[in-house]
């Protein structure tokens, strides 16, 4: 046996060395490396979404925006059957974490579940044109609608907490919705360990959420990094964290902080890929406060004054695209005819005069922390036009409370409202973004909808030719139309469009995804980041 093993090495010897001298090289069996290391992550955007969207709990399709469409994630394929019936494939070998099988009863269920028990709650809002969702086979669906609409399901993939998200049936079944979201269990890359608690009720510096990579995982050699911690931070202390080396990843990063970040030994600035930020000053056309807004003058002459080279430079420090309407050039739809706003003091100061108010008036401006500068810049350039400017900081929850779904809450009155202009910045939710600015805010019923319906009653007619037209190409003209009629009547104060700014550990190879989630299942760590050198000592 010895001898064998003897003539065997040196057979394989000279084989090696034949090799060599014909020039052809020997690599050694590479070993597929799980996943490893620790990161810490400030997220800075909706905790409570990009927490568990995508990577714990999944959608059947997931937004692409660098091509502007839906992509495969769970389902692979979709099909109009005709203009009311969307056959879905789904993808097969899936499980969730606790081992269930993912198919079409598990959408299925989900699918009912949400419609009986979160009535009412985000997405329920868009469910209502949902007739049925019909199992064909184990992996074939098809859902019906009550009437058309060629954007259902950009309108059902809408973040884990309002959105469609697709959990383990019978686990939902025996926990109960409220306890599924603090303890999910979904099909992504990660496990949550333990339970996600209330980021708002964390201190400064606490864990709120931690989740460790799923070996079962449908897309092999993903996740790379072994366990994520969440952690709740204001943007003063993360920015600290992360240029002292006690945190690896700060989301929405404030570009006003990127020098502090450059200048780190611990950091690096990551820019996004192919995302859209808008940042817009949103009008209140409905209130009875603000009557020199319902002007279409008036709302021209506050676009024509805002200097959007200064709010690039100070405000975002160069990382932001021009807005031409409420769309960029990375929307994919042309942008060649729709009226552009140049920065005009004397046009803005007659446009003013023309519509009765050249001796100015007072108004209210809010504003989130983030966009602080965005604030203070639009009250100096306003106060050239003789407008008193009074700034108001307000929280995400404000916004709800004031502006989000008016048409939705019992006893709601534009008449409370004395706020003029909203400084609102968001990531664009849908791959096509006019469809998604369409669905929030340009249509009669909508969410945030504030505007009045005479005005808003040309975009209703093309919000219903929309939801009619299945080709893609057909509907992108239709958004060119939207928007060159929201530009022309300056519906909303256009500034810039930044680009997603990110924080990062330079010992953290961290991948940006063309989407408004957080996809951590493609980063990894390098050999001298802090986690592996812990380990190794």
């Amino acid at each position: 046996m010895n001898k064998d093993r003897q003539v065997f090495s040196i057979l394989q010897g000279l084989w090696f060395t034949l090799l060599i001298l014909c020039g052809i090289t020997v690599c050694p069996v590479a070993t597929i490396a799980g996943p490893r290391g620790e990161i810490r992550v400030v997220e800075s955007w909706r905790p409570d979404v990009n927490v568990l969207g995508h990577n714990v709990l999944q959608y059947l399709f997931e937004y692409a925006l660098d091509k502007n469409e839906l992509s495969p994630s769970l389902a692979l394929s979709r099909e109009w059957i005709d203009d009311t019936t969307l056959e879905v494939k789904l993808r097969q070998g899936v499980r969730f974490h606790n081992g269930e099988p993912f198919d079409s009863y598990a959408v299925k269920f989900n699918f009912d579940y949400q419609r009986q028990h979160n009535q009412g709650r985000g997405v329920q809002v868009y469910m209502k044109n949902f007739r049925d969702l019909l199992i064909i086979d184990r992996y074939t669906l098809r859902l019906t609608l009550y009437e058309p609409d060629a954007l259902c399901l950009n309108k059902i993939i809408f973040g884990p907490i309002s959105g469609w998200v697709i959990g383990a049936p019978r686990y939902i079944e025996n926990v109960g919705w409220e306890e599924f979201l603090r303890r999910p269990i979904g099909t992504g890359p990660y496990r949550v360990e333990g339970k996600i608690k209330d980021y708002r009720k964390v201190p400064e510096g606490g864990v709120y959420a931690t989740l460790v990579a799923n070996p079962d995982y449908w897309e092999k050699g993903s996740p790379k990094i072994e366990r994520i911690s969440f952690i709740h931070y204001s943007p003063k202390e993360a920015l600290q964290a992360l240029t002292e080396g006690n945190v690896d990843l700060v989301t929405s990063l404030i570009p006003k902080d990127t020098l502090k970040v450059a200048e780190s030994r611990h950091a690096t600035v990551v820019k996004g890929r192919q995302d859209v930020t808008y940042t817009v000053g949103v009008f209140n056309l409905m209130s009875p406060h603000t009557l020199p807004l319902r002007r279409i003058r008036v709302r021209e002459a506050l676009n024509q004054a805002v200097n959007k080279e200064e709010l690039n430079r100070y405000a975002f420090r160069g990382n932001a695209d021009e807005m031409k309407g409420v769309l960029t050039e990375k929307s994919g739809v042309d942008l060649s005819e729709t009226k552009t706003y140049e920065w005009d003091i004397v046009k803005a100061r007659g446009l003013l005069r023309e519509a009765g108010y050249g001796d100015g008036f007072r108004m209210k401006l809010c504003y989130q922390e983030r966009d602080y500068l965005v604030a203070q810049l639009l009250k100096r350039f306003w106060g050239l036009l003789d407008i008193d400017v009074e700034i108001m900081p307000v929280q995400w929850e404000w916004i709800v409370r004031h502006i989000a779904y008016p048409n939705t809450r019992n006893g709601y009155s534009w008449d409370d409202e004395d706020w003029w202009v909203v400084v609102y910045s968001d990531p664009a939710i849908e791959p096509e973004v006019m469809g998604g600015l369409f669905k929030y805010a340009f249509h009669s019923g909508a969410p945030f909808q504030c505007a009045s319906d005479f005005l808003i009653e040309p975009l209703n007619m093309m919000y219903k030719k929309l939801l009619r037209t299945e080709e893609r190409d057909k509907r992108f003209e239709i958004y060119k139309e939207a928007n060159d009629y929201i530009a022309g009547q300056a519906l909303w104060v256009f500034t810039m469009a930044p680009v997603s700014l990110y924080g990062v550990n330079k010992e953290v190879n961290f991948v940006p995804q063309s989407s408004q989630y957080l996809y951590l299942d493609y980063s990894s760590v390098t050999d001298r980041h802090w986690s592996l050198r812990a380990k190794n000592n």
